[in-house]
């Protein structure tokens, strides 16, 4: 699904750019709050869940970055029909963490959400 893999391209690039100026972005707790939001948001959608304002970054610059990079992911075009093309949560979790796609720097969703087995 090529909307899919362009969403996660960006969001993975935006990561990127985060990064370089806030390299916590991918320490183990900044990771756990990052997939808990796109699992609540994405993955196995909670009703009347919302993005949280702090990630874990050690500034409030680097939470807003985050969550800027979060925010366009959900937005991106034609995400919402992925999603519901994506019939469950354990197809939408496999479209998240593809392997195959790679941030311009060469790093992949793991290297920001980590592994799950299962959603």
């Amino acid at each position: 699904m090529l909307t899919m893999k362009n969403a996660l391209k960006k969001l993975i690039d935006d990561l990127d750019a985060v990064a370089v100026e806030h390299e916590e972005v991918s320490d183990t707790d900044v990771r756990e709050q990052m997939y808990d939001a796109v699992h609540k948001s994405f993955i196995a959608p909670r009703p009347g869940f919302s993005l949280p304002e702090s990630f874990g970054m050690f500034s409030d610059e680097g939470d807003r970055k985050v969550l800027i990079a979060i925010r366009e992911f959900l937005a991106a075009p034609g995400l919402a029909a992925a999603a519901a093309a994506l019939k469950t949560p354990e197809a939408r979790l496999d479209a998240f963490q593809d392997i195959d796609v790679q941030s311009d720097a060469g790093n992949a969703y793991d290297w920001y959400f980590g592994y799950s087995d299962a959603p």
